[in-house]
């Protein structure tokens, strides 16, 4: 998986907004069902894919960075083959795996949340992309995460 730099500040040129969106670049995540034991208990899954998470915020710099406001996620899964798939299942382990490397202080902070099939990857992947929640969604596609990268 690369490692991309993160907490990026694109300049639009066009109206000199600044993106001060946080971009992340993480494995792909279990579901809610095998991410949890009992619904309460962590799972020997679940701990593996936490810690990954963790290793990459810190690799990518968003570890600790505990944002307290409202924000916008969209994310993009790209799952490991082509067997269907309901992708909501994959979204509250990635929030809470994201709550505890410290990214925001709490995942009730997610206002808003996109969530889009990429193509199908061998392992898997998933790409994130945390903004403050301004009442504009933003769009979040392939062709926006090449932009920034």
């Amino acid at each position: 998986m690369s490692k991309i730099a993160h907490v990026k500040q694109v300049i639009n040129m066009g109206d000199r907004m600044r993106d001060t969106s946080v971009y992340l670049q993480l494995p792909f995540p279990p579901t809610v069902n095998s991410y949890y034991i009992k619904g309460r208990i962590l799972s020997s899954k679940g701990r593996i894919f936490r810690n990954a998470v963790e290793q990459e915020c810190h690799e990518q710099n968003a570890y600790n960075l505990l944002l307290d406001t409202q924000v916008d996620m969209a994310v993009i899964l790209y799952f490991p083959d082509v067997r269907i798939r309901d992708q909501d299942n994959y979204i509250k382990p990635l929030q809470d795996a994201l709550t505890a490397a410290g990214v925001w202080t709490d995942d009730r902070l997610v206002y808003y949340h996109q969530v889009f099939r990429g193509v199908v990857l061998k392992g898997g992947s998933c790409k994130v992309r945390i903004s403050p929640f301004e009442g504009m969604i933003l769009p979040f596609t392939d062709e926006v995460w090449d932009y920034v990268e």
